[in-house]
């Protein structure tokens, strides 16, 4: 319950035009943890400079795919890693991506993140 589900239209209509759409929460930060800012944008720039194309919001699983993405791009990661792994395995591909604003609910709850974890992820799949 952390996207809009009125976000979802943007999200397909960016089919049209691209093969991977990935949500854009960054527009607006209110509400947002600083560590999650600083880790998303951190994470942006390494996958921008790895796959030669401008992430905007690497980790933002609100995401819709086209039937080609889903057929030939698989992953190997089921953690947070993931997400990551996608975009990379989807620009190789030669997979258009794109962002779309969606917007982010953050309530009181607890995130369910082991950030140790995360981190040791992400550096094996920007590496791999």
């Amino acid at each position: 319950m952390q996207h809009n589900p009125k976000s979802i239209p943007a999200l397909l209509s960016g089919l049209d035009n691209f093969d991977l759409v990935v949500g854009n929460r960054l527009k607006d930060l209110s509400g947002m943890p600083f560590q999650r800012i600083m880790s998303n944008k951190l994470t942006s720039f390494l996958l921008s400079k790895k796959t030669g194309m401008k992430i905007i919001d690497s980790q933002c699983g609100f995401r819709a795919f086209s039937r080609e993405v889903l057929l030939n791009v698989q992953s190997r990661s089921n953690g947070y890693e993931a997400e990551s792994e996608i975009i990379i395995l989807a620009t190789r591909a030669g997979f258009k991506i794109g962002f779309v604003e969606v917007q982010t609910i953050y309530g009181n709850e607890k995130s369910k993140l082991n950030p140790v974890k995360a981190i040791i992820g992400f550096i094996k799949v920007l590496f791999y």
